[in-house]
């Protein structure tokens, strides 16, 4: 959904951006939530938005300079005319691993290639030929969507692979993408341990990224997300509900959520707390 989209691209491009909050199309809420797979569609509308915000957010990237802790990161080798058959594709596999959230291979990082060599030939920029790379990675299927496959040859209802369930634990507690140290339990093939499963809720529940956990899991929940939009109020009436305050009364719950999380408190103080977060 909207949030996951911003929350995925800040961790994966380090950028501030929020592209979705700001002008993709609302999600579809079913049964209380933003958060059903069975109701988010991608329209025409959508993935015109969504082309837009690609392209943004590659010419962000790349408008980095030399050094900058993202580029470096993304951009392992510099892209030159003399390099690029081999830079390129060095990019492109570590990239669209951690874009599609597991292995890559050889064929899916060839066909990206391809596509920079092409546009690189027509306009003698190497750059600009990883740019459209970039981009097309991030109008994949296999990034936009959280795809769990299971087994794909077994007839029978398969567990999630490893990086499966790396994903859906990560897009539960942070709504947004596995850290390394999630995916190299999943590259590990150890991650379906109840031990090792267990222990790494634990580490990402004290991560601040639970806040997505907060907002889109008991924002919903609780039906305090609406405070984010809630503008219809008299103000004759109730002179002192101001943009200030709705923002605090939207606040409150997810830094109490938090801190419950973060503490391993009890479901009860939700109801039974004695205590809450004010400004």
């Amino acid at each position: 959904n909207r949030t996951e989209y911003d929350n995925t691209v800040r961790d994966l491009l380090g950028t501030a951006a929020k592209p979705a909050a700001s002008s993709f199309a609302a999600d579809d809420v079913e049964d209380g939530f933003d958060t059903i797979g069975e109701s988010l569609v991608m329209s025409l509308v959508l993935a015109e938005q969504l082309d837009k915000a690609t392209g943004e957010l590659v010419d962000e990237l790349l408008a980095r300079p030399a050094g900058d802790v993202w580029r470096s990161r993304i951009l392992v080798c510099e892209p030159t005319a003399a390099n690029a058959t081999t830079c390129i594709p060095q990019v492109l596999s570590a990239f669209m691993k951690s874009a599609y959230r597991r292995p890559v291979a050889a064929d899916e990082v060839q066909s990206r290639a391809s596509l920079a060599a092409t546009v690189q030939q027509a306009t003698g920029d190497a750059l600009r030929g990883l740019a459209a790379a970039l981009k097309s990675v991030l109008m994949s299927p296999h990034f936009l969507y959280r795809v769990e496959l299971g087994d794909p040859a077994s007839p029978q209802a398969t567990p999630l692979s490893d990086y499966e369930l790396a994903s859906r634990l990560s897009y539960f507690l942070w709504s947004s993408m596995p850290d390394q140290e999630l995916m190299a339990h999943a590259a590990a093939g150890d991650l379906h341990r109840p031990a090792v499963l267990l222990a790494q809720a634990h580490r990402m529940a004290k991560d601040d990224r639970v806040r997505g956990l907060a907002t889109e899991f008991a924002g919903n929940w609780l039906d305090v997300r609406r405070f984010e939009e809630h503008n219809a109020v008299n103000r004759e009436r109730f002179p002192a509900f101001t943009n200030e305050l709705r923002e605090a009364m939207f606040e409150e719950p997810i830094r109490f959520t938090e801190d419950l999380v973060q503490r391993n408190g009890s479901v009860l103080d939700f109801v039974y707390g004695e205590h809450t977060f004010v400004n």
